[in-house]
């Protein structure tokens, strides 16, 4: 039996009706479910107010989309926090054209979520969050990591968070991810703000085992007491473009960006046209701590600006903690990091602000030339592929190959090559319009656009030996954009590898 009780309305009689509409003052007092099969319909300029520990459960359809101007509220007492709006496993996924403009589906759209336990519970759902602020939003305390004070996002889902802001959520004192949390999760990041959020562990976005892109995002002065002051990635391999972490603290290691150093499987994302300044670590010890970027695997990483991070006052830009005990391939453990504004081209200041091998024989180096002689201009558009692991050891792994495509500027026509260890690759790219033509595709990006999909899945057969090279180039009249991309992953079995 499910029961909705609306302030100024009349409460409807039991059962599931075929359709709701919420409009002007409503008070949940219970928590309410929408059944699958039916629609939750919400105006602009609602208020919904929700009682202590009472939560919205979809299980079919939520159409929230408010205006700027008249904004969808959800709300309760801070003394007494509400539950969350949950989107459950099967509940209508968001669908999309045209790249990426919103059709049909479950959406939550210029609202503003505050005061909850946690704001939104996205469970296996794929709904469409878009224009929404969650802010103030508290977790109690607890013993599980599974944290997200403003958004949790697990078990599969690809949902879209576009131009939302995450203001003051925290999670402490043993939870991850102060403003967002996504687990073993794909979704769409794209231009959000996370401002002043705190946690224990990745303060404004912490992810476990995600692949997809986090695009255009600013992360401000978020705090944890731990690692990862704007972000943490956990076995995270995302295309991480055109970001910028901005004055956040951590006690600990990657006060702008901290990448997982002991994570398993390795978190190994590909980083470009980021912007890191202004954050600082209270970590005493350098081979444990970088204020602005903090790594020990990666997939690729150049072409940011990277200045002005401090650790216990000293210049700390960039940490490179692979451990070289672990064997693993050049590539891996001696990466490039080229084409970067370190706020000056000073080579002994670049070297202090930069932490590697030179520093301690146990990691590997770092090579940073050639570098930027100015700060970064426009980003560029980006191809990126990436695979959930560098190594593949078990027998009937999957091995999946994700490519990420973004175009931060206006909408541009190019052409996409993509090869598999030096040859043409032959399976398919579903973008929107493309046009094939053995190994290339033409196509035009919508402007400020972002696709991500899965385009080739193989498994590993327990007993080969193989290193396996992707490349990705994008071209468009005037020439090659940007540099190749490549995405580097090795199949051995355990005994034979790292």
């Amino acid at each position: 039996m499910w029961w909705f009780a609306l302030l100024a309305c009349t409460k409807p009689e039991a059962g599931v009706p075929d359709e709701n509409a919420w409009s002007g003052e409503v008070e949940l007092t219970e928590t309410t479910t929408i059944a699958a099969g039916t629609t939750l319909t919400v105006a602009p300029g609602t208020t919904v107010t929700l009682g202590a520990d009472v939560s919205l459960i979809v299980e079919g359809e939520l159409l929230a989309q408010g205006t700027a101007e008249a904004p969808i509220v959800f709300t309760g007492d801070p003394a007494a926090r509400w539950g969350s709006i949950v989107l459950a496993p099967g509940s209508v996924d968001a669908t999309f054209e045209e790249v990426d403009t919103y059709v049909s589906g479950s959406i939550l759209e210029h609202a503003i979520v505050e005061y909850a336990t946690r704001g939104t519970l996205v469970d296996g759902a794929s709904p469409y969050l878009h224009a929404v602020t969650f802010r103030n939003n508290e977790l109690p305390g607890s013993i599980d990591t599974i944290g997200g004070a403003g958004l949790l996002i697990r078990d599969g889902s690809t949902a879209r968070v576009r131009e939302c802001r995450f203001e003051d959520n925290v999670a402490v004192p043993f939870t991850f991810g102060g403003g967002m949390y996504v687990d073993h999760s794909d979704p769409i990041l794209q231009d959000n703000v996370f401002l002043r959020n705190s946690s224990v562990y990745g303060a404004g976005l912490s992810t476990d085992y995600m692949a997809s892109p986090i695009v255009g995002n600013t992360f401000q002065e978020n705090e944890t007491v731990s690692e990862g002051g704007g972000f943490s990635l956990v076995s995270t391999v995302s295309a991480v473009l055109n970001n910028a972490a901005l004055d956040n603290h951590a006690g600990k290691d990657g006060a702008g960006m901290h990448i997982c150093v002991t994570c398993n499987p390795h978190a190994a994302p590909f980083l470009f046209d980021n912007v890191v300044t202004g954050n600082v670590s209270d970590d005493p010890n350098p081979s444990e701590g970088a204020a602005g970027v903090g790594a020990a695997y990666l997939g690729a990483m150049q072409h940011n600006d990277i200045y002005g991070n401090f650790r216990e006052g000293e210049p700390s830009d960039f940490g490179w903690f692979h451990p070289l005990v672990e064997q693993w391939p050049d590539w891996a453990a001696n990466p490039v990091v080229s084409d970067t504004w370190w706020g000056t081209t000073d080579e002994e200041a670049i070297s202090a602000a930069v932490w590697d091998g030179t520093d301690s024989a146990d990691f590997g180096l770092v090579s940073v030339d050639p570098v930027r002689t100015d700060p970064l201009e426009d980003p560029l558009p980006r191809a990126i592929i990436a695979s959930r692991r560098q190594h593949y050891q078990d027998a009937g792994d999957a091995i999946p190959v994700f490519l990420t495509l973004y175009n931060p500027g206006a909408a541009r026509t190019v052409t996409l090559e993509i090869t598999l260890n030096g040859a043409p690759f032959t399976g398919a790219i579903e973008y929107p319009g493309a046009t094939a033509d053995e190994g290339a595709w033409t196509f035009t990006m919508p402007e400020n656009s972002v696709w991500f999909a899965t385009i080739d899945e193989t498994s590993y057969d327990g007993s080969s030996l193989d290193e396996v090279v992707w490349e990705a180039r994008l071209s468009d009249a005037d020439g090659e954009i940007g540099v190749p991309v490549e995405a580097r992953y090795f199949t051995a079995p355990a005994e034979d590898g790292s």
